[in-house]
Order: C-alpha cells, then sequence, then structure tokens
C-alpha cells in the first residue's frame, strides 16, 4: 500500500468519530452535574439552597461525556440550545473515544480478513 494511502483510516476513523460524537446529542439526562436556579424556591427547599442560590441538577447531552449543558439562567429550562454552555474538552475526547474505537475496528477487520484469505 503506498504511503499515502496508509493515512486514509485515520482520516475514516476521525471523521466517523466526530460524526458518533454529534449523534450523541440525542442521548440527554440530568446530572451529575448543578447549577443555579435562582433564589426562588429557597424558603419552601432550604436543603437545596447554597448561599441563597436553587440548586440542582442540569440537563447534559453527550455520550460517554456530557460536552452540552443546559444554562438555566438562560434558555428554557430542560431543553439543549445553541445558548447552553459547550465543553470543549469533552467534546475532543468523546471524539477521541469514538474515533480510536473505530480505527481498532477497522484494522481488526483488516487483519481477520487476511488471516481468512490465507486459510
Amino acid at each position: 500500500m503506498p504511503a499515502d494511502l496508509k493515512i486514509i483510516p485515520y482520516f475514516i476513523s476521525l471523521f466517523i468519530g466526530i460524526a458518533i460524537t454529534l449523534a450523541s446529542l440525542a442521548y440527554q439526562k440530568m446530572g451529575p452535574e448543578t447549577a443555579s436556579y435562582g433564589n426562588a424556591g429557597c424558603e419552601e427547599q432550604p436543603n437545596s439552597c447554597i448561599d441563597g442560590q436553587m440548586m440542582g441538577d442540569v440537563l447534559g447531552a453527550g455520550f460517554p461525556l456530557q460536552y452540552v449543558l443546559d444554562n438555566p439562567g438562560v434558555s428554557v429550562q430542560y431543553s439543549i440550545g445553541l445558548e447552553d454552555n459547550f465543553k470543549f474538552s469533552r467534546f475532543l475526547l468523546d471524539s477521541l473515544f469514538y474515533s480510536i474505537l473505530i480505527y481498532e475496528s477497522i484494522k481488526f477487520a483488516r487483519n481477520y480478513k487476511q488471516q481468512r484469505s490465507k486459510k
């Protein structure tokens, strides 16, 4: 295989890894991140307040790491949108995780195919 073609599996796995990471936005769950929801409700639930601010779990999106977190003070609560907090380092780690997984799968499939053709 020419040297130029050896790099193609890396780009393929990187592209697919980023695509899977973006698709993982559909996986949304509450917590483990917490944020301030303002000071309303501290009288009724004093155990949920820190320094006069009502604290609670926020909606996060992404898998395995949540890289978009709901910003309850700015956006509609319990929905992910463009105005929410984007964590680039977590996005990068998710993309790297999926890219390595795809690359190793491609490598395994090639080795398996070579082993089968030798028999």
